[in-house]
């Protein structure tokens, strides 16, 4: 594998740069979510998040404090 390592200006190690080709051998080996699988889940997040907060304005649910939140992760 040729990996290119990235250093900050302190020269700590910052992060890899693999090239595409050997990524997106990666990708189908080990099934790893492509940017299209990470959008895709990102709108469903928001749309389903969206729609909570509608239900929750109608009074149909109860929402988590922001403690709760706060708790859970």
């Amino acid at each position: 594998m040729n990996l290119q390592y990235i250093s900050d200006h302190q020269g700590k190690l910052a992060g890899v740069f693999i090239p595409i080709e050997e990524w997106l051998e990666l990708k189908k080996k080990y099934d790893l979510p492509g940017q299209e699988t990470a959008k895709a889940e990102i709108i469903s997040d928001i749309k389903e998040a969206l729609n909570d907060v509608k239900l929750h304005r109608q009074g149909k649910i109860q929402l988590p404090t922001m403690r709760d939140f706060l708790d859970s992760i």
